[in-house]
């Protein structure tokens, strides 16, 4: 029995960073975004928040950031952004279209930061799954890129989407 418990624990401390749970970013009075599921200090003027997982801090997305500079057309949850076990950086989340248009080959991209706000790189890839949404629909979304695409380490990163 002890060691069943032992080998329980010791389980669960070598795999728990490589499975992590998914808490949907919250918004809290102030307007801010919180990746942690943690409320934000209300009191805070900062339109940014952290993910407690990998110490990334998200930039609000912009009108330009979006088809047409028209961000009401899906609402985004970030659910994670994390560094994983071999040193990538992932976005996690998901979008749900609020249009009455099905949203084709809808694409994530993350630009990344540094600690000087100054861009570093960015995901070349991915793409929602499904790639398509229809009005009213969600799909999600696994948003990455390898530490060497980036020429230093993120501190901050802002979403932009695009789909046709």
């Amino acid at each position: 029995m002890v060691v069943a418990i032992f080998l329980a624990a010791l389980i669960a401390v070598w795999i728990g960073p490589i499975f992590s749970m998914t808490v949907i970013a919250k918004k809290s009075r102030s307007g801010e975004i919180n990746l942690s599921g943690i409320p934000s200090d209300s009191g805070s003027s900062s339109s940014s928040s952290s993910s407690k997982g990998g110490g990334l801090t998200q930039i609000p997305s912009e009108k330009t950031d979006f088809p047409g500079d028209d961000p009401s057309q899906v609402e985004v949850h970030v659910t994670s952004a994390k560094k994983d076990i071999i040193g990538d950086f992932h976005v996690r989340g998901d979008v749900k279209n609020l249009g009455n248009d099905t949203l084709q080959f809808v694409k994530v991209t993350v630009h990344f930061f540094d600690a000087a706000n100054q861009p570093i790189g960015n995901t070349g890839c991915c793409y929602t799954d499904p790639t398509s949404i229809e009005p009213g629909h969600t799909s999600t979304f696994d948003s990455f890129t390898t530490k060497d695409e980036m020429s230093a380490k993120p501190s901050s990163y802002r979403l932009s989407l695009d789909w046709q």
